[in-house]
């Protein structure tokens, strides 16, 4: 069953109000939309989604909904959102929530998202150009550091770069199993460790030495960092008075883009001087929120 993070401070935050229109940019499962949908029963809201798979899945998952006309689908990406009010003859919005995770779906893909997967794909949209099959096998050692250190931050990049490239001299690394095992060879498998300030409690978890790799190549295949940029900024721009904008980040490059944007913008009000993170039992029932940081401002 998906559970969608933080759902209940984008519930709080957002309160949707009948009558008005919101857009949940990353509808994945459609978690937050049902939430939205269920809270208000006579808003509209309008779902995107660049995953083909994403799609399907709310369209079959949350039927009624698009039935009773109270939610519109659209395959697309968050970067096209003036593009897509366009299309519906809409000028502004009451809200939108944008979650940057990976959502179950694309974890269950076998697209490489997963260190067991046999693919080695890593695309949301299937129509991109670039899959990670062609950056790992035709990227220069140079190329691979860059990417590593960029948009991964790991510190062994130039390392796990040369491996990368001496392996690939005897074949072809074909999937994300394959390529996870590469990495593992240089790096020791890590732990991490959580304090759950409410219950006192202190979470040890493995964290994959290939983490930082396999989110390093996923963000450049699929131009994550500069669409984030340009949709939430994009967002702002299309909100009502007292429009909500509510982002949920994952690491840190994504939190410091959303940050920096709220920090700049001179009409909004932001709402959450410090990020907020899941409660404990969020965490330990949901593994996945344990890194979430969700941000809100307010249009003026």
């Amino acid at each position: 069953m998906h559970i969608p993070v933080l759902a209940d401070k984008v519930i709080e935050f957002l309160n949707p109000q009948d009558g008005k229109i919101y857009v949940d940019a990353t509808i994945g499962c459609g978690g937050h939309t049902k939430k939205i949908l269920s809270f208000a029963p006579k808003c509209i809201v309008i779902g995107i989604d660049c995953d083909e798979e994403a799609i399907e899945y709310c369209r079959q998952h949350l039927s009624q909904f698009i039935e009773q006309k109270r939610l519109i689908i659209f395959k697309e990406n968050f970067v096209n959102i003036k593009e897509i009010l366009k299309e519906l003859n809409l000028e502004k919005i009451d809200g939108i929530v944008f979650d940057f995770g990976l959502s179950g779906l694309q974890l269950k893909s076998y697209r490489g998202f997963s260190f067991n997967d046999e693919n080695l794909d890593m695309r949301m949209d299937t129509t991109l150009p670039l899959t990670a099959y062609d950056v790992i096998n035709k990227f220069s050692e140079n190329e691979l550091t860059k990417i590593f250190l960029e948009y991964g931050e790991e510190r062994y990049a130039k390392l796990i770069a040369r491996k990368i490239v001496e392996y690939r001299k005897t074949k072809k690394i074909t999937s994300a199993k394959e390529f996870a095992e590469i990495i593992s060879s240089v790096l020791r498998q890590k732990y991490k460790k959580i304090f759950l300030k409410n219950t006192k409690q202190l979470i040890k978890y493995k964290f994959h030495p290939a983490t930082k790799i396999f989110q390093a190549i996923r963000i450049y295949v699929n131009n994550e960092l500069e669409n984030i940029y340009k949709g939430v900024s994009d967002a702002i721009d299309i909100l009502n008075p007292n429009g909500k904008i509510i982002t949920i980040c994952y690491h840190s490059l994504e939190d410091r883009i959303v940050k920096n944007i709220f920090k700049a913008r001179t009409d909004i009000k932001i709402l959450t001087k410090k990020p907020i993170t899941p409660q404990a039992e969020e965490i330990l029932s949901n593994k996945s929120a344990r890194s979430a940081k969700l941000r809100v401002a307010e249009k003026i």
